[in-house]
Order: C-alpha cells, then sequence, then structure tokens
C-alpha cells in the first residue's frame, strides 16, 4: 500500500512547471469571484500536460472548481480558498464541493494554507433559497463538502487546514493510491469528522489531527 501511494506521490512531484493563480486573473482580495479564472488555470495546465497553479497570500473567493489530471493546487502557508455564500455557486457530483474530481489521475492540493467553507454564509443561503421554492429540498440535503474526489487515481492531500465546513471535509470515493497526510481539521457544527472514503483500495493517511489537538 505505502509503496503504490508512495509512487503516486513521484508523479504528482512530476509536476514541475509552476504556473501562478494572479497570472490567469484570479484576486486574492476576498470579494472578487474566482470561479472562471481558477477554472481556466487548471483546464489550461492539464491541456499542456501538467503543472502546479499557486495561490499564494491572500483569500481567494471562488465557487466549485473541477480539479483535472496532472493538475496540483499549491495552496501556500496565508493563502485562503473560501467557498462562495450562494448556493448556486457550489457544482460536483454526487456531491458538490469546493474541489471536486470525477475520474482524473494524478490530482493534488497541497499546501500550508486553507480551504475554507464559509458554511454559515453557505447553509443560511442555501435554507433561503429552499424556502422560497428555488432549491429542490432533495438537493439541499446534500450539503456541499471542500474536497470530493470520485473514481480518481493517483490523489495527495497534504499539509493543508480545512476549516468551517458544511459536510464531512474530505469525501473519496471508489479512489486508489490515495495519500492524505500532514491535514488539519477544524470542526464545525456541520461537520465532526475529518474525512469519508468508500470503496478506496491503496489509501494512507499519516500525520493528520484534529483541531484542537
Amino acid at each position: 500500500m505505502l509503496c503504490a501511494c508512495a509512487l503516486a506521490l513521484m508523479s504528482l512531484t512530476a509536476m514541475a512547471k509552476d504556473y501562478q493563480a494572479v497570472a490567469f486573473g484570479a484576486k486574492s482580495d476576498g470579494v472578487t469571484l474566482n470561479t472562471r479564472s481558477i477554472q481556466q488555470a487548471i483546464d489550461y495546465i492539464s491541456a499542456q500536460g501538467g503543472g502546479r497553479l499557486i495561490f499564494y497570500v491572500g483569500r481567494y473567493l471562488t465557487g466549485s472548481i473541477e480539479l483535472k489530471s496532472n493538475v496540483a493546487l499549491v495552496v501556500q502557508e496565508g493563502a485562503v480558498l473560501i467557498a462562495s455564500p450562494s448556493v448556486y455557486d457550489q457544482k460536483g457530483a454526487p456531491r458538490r464541493a469546493l474541489v471536486y474530481a470525477n475520474g482524473q489521475q494524478n490530482i493534488a492540493i497541497t499546501g500550508k494554507g486553507v480551504l475554507d467553507g464559509n458554511a454559515q454564509a453557505l447553509m443560511a443561503d442555501q435554507a433561503a433559497q429552499t424556502q422560497r421554492g428555488y432549491l429542490a429540498a432533495s438537493d439541499a440535503a446534500k450539503a456541499p463538502t471542500l474536497i470530493a474526489f470520485t473514481d480518481c487515481t493517483g490523489v495527495q492531500v497534504s499539509g493543508l487546514m480545512l476549516q468551517h465546513a458544511a459536510y464531512t471535509p474530505q469525501v473519496y470515493t471508489r479512489c486508489a493510491d490515495l495519500s492524505v497526510s500532514d491535514v488539519i481539521f477544524v470542526p464545525s457544527p456541520q461537520a465532526t469528522q475529518a474525512a469519508e472514503t468508500e470503496q478506496c483500495s491503496r489509501v494512507a493517511m499519516t500525520n493528520n489531527l484534529t483541531y484542537p489537538y
């Protein structure tokens, strides 16, 4: 198991080319919605054969973004990817997520930065839209998470702080060669456990902490 995960990490490390998120128009002001610019960056990097998309210090407001094969998101210390408070900015299947992927290979989210689910504002908007009849109750029942990877191979998540999640912050389904390490999880009223795995193989979870620790 550890050998397989080590090979996956070597493949991810090979993503040598670095790209700055700001070069694609992303703004770190905590106000600008960056979904489109971040997604364009991911799509471009994947089409070029892979690389790392780096977020430096600041708050990057975004809706759901889809991670593609051979792309690593690097959220540096002092950088925060924060979920949009609008339920209509949340996408992904089978569960909506800040970062989601389906059927991808060699993907990663690393760094010492933060993924913030903005749960209080997001769930308030979801409740309001449901009450007004704009959102089906069946959709509202599946609260967005932070990371949702399905049918992916060669996955690395490391070094991050996961906070203010509206649901269990990591959901991995039928993933192989999965490594989760040095992740700090901050529980919330909506999320009391750090991760869910279902039908995954060759999984290594090491040195992860729950705050306060």
